[in-house]
């Protein structure tokens, strides 16, 4: 099966899960368990979750799982950049494999923390053949149609309603990675000027970082290939 081959089967899949549960989307079923008889077979390669174990918003404890096995390099760049993110911007991820017409496909979820607290608006979802190409991308919750993109997402592709985008990740910068064109200038101040009432953020610094965390963390603890900080505890 060559690329194109594959890149319609797999869009096909995603396309024939979504109209055929308007109730869940694979996000949700993969990685929140939600309505786990419509869920495919997968398996769970690595995963980011920013988790409220003792405060009513926000986060009080970083659980990642980093890969344990051998996956295409294209992949684990693009699990690193949204990792990357996620310290910027305050998101979550899960990458795994779904088998789909006898070949395993990955899709890497990432989705933004909103509460009380914090609004990030993120809902990405990257997909890769086995060998580490790049099938496509789209929204995890898409309303009407799939409408799926030939670019992975970047530091733009964050810019909802906070101000600047985070920084880029370094190893795009020194590869120079191509996405879809980022927004002009003329339409970020128009989106800006639209949502003056709100407040904006400014990305001088990340809110966390695997420095931090282990010099910061009550409690480090380790299942497997889980590394858990507890940012927080009550006596």
């Amino acid at each position: 099966m060559d690329l194109d081959e594959r890149k319609f089967a797999v869009r096909q899949f995603y396309e024939q899960f979504w109209k055929a549960n308007p109730e869940v989307t694979l996000y949700e079923t993969v990685v929140c368990n939600k309505c786990p008889d419509v869920c495919p077979i997968y398996q769970k390669i690595a995963s980011l979750k920013l988790l409220a174990k003792f405060v009513s918003s926000g986060f009080d404890c970083v659980e990642i799982q980093r890969a344990q096995q051998n996956i295409p390099q294209a992949v684990s760049d693009a699990f690193e950049r949204h990792f990357w993110y996620s310290q910027w911007t305050l998101s979550e991820l899960c990458l795994v494999k779904i088998p789909i017409a006898g070949q395993d496909t990955i899709f890497l979820f990432v989705a933004g923390l909103c509460d009380d607290g914090w609004e990030n608006n993120t809902s990405f979802i990257e997909i890769f053949s086995e060998r580490g190409e790049f099938i496509g991308a789209t929204d995890l919750f898409s309303d009407r149609a799939v409408k799926w993109r030939e670019k992975q997402f970047t530091n733009q592709d964050y810019q909802y309603i906070t101000g600047e985008p985070p920084p880029p990740w370094s190893r795009d910068i020194s590869n120079d990675i191509s996405y879809d064109e980022p927004l002009s200038p003329e339409a970020i101040l128009a989106e800006n000027l639209s949502c003056l009432s709100l407040e904006i953020v400014y990305y001088d610094e990340p809110f966390w970082s695997e420095e931090m965390l282990w010099q910061s963390a009550v409690k480090i603890e380790y299942e497997g290939a889980v590394v858990r900080y507890v940012l927080y505890e009550t006596n």
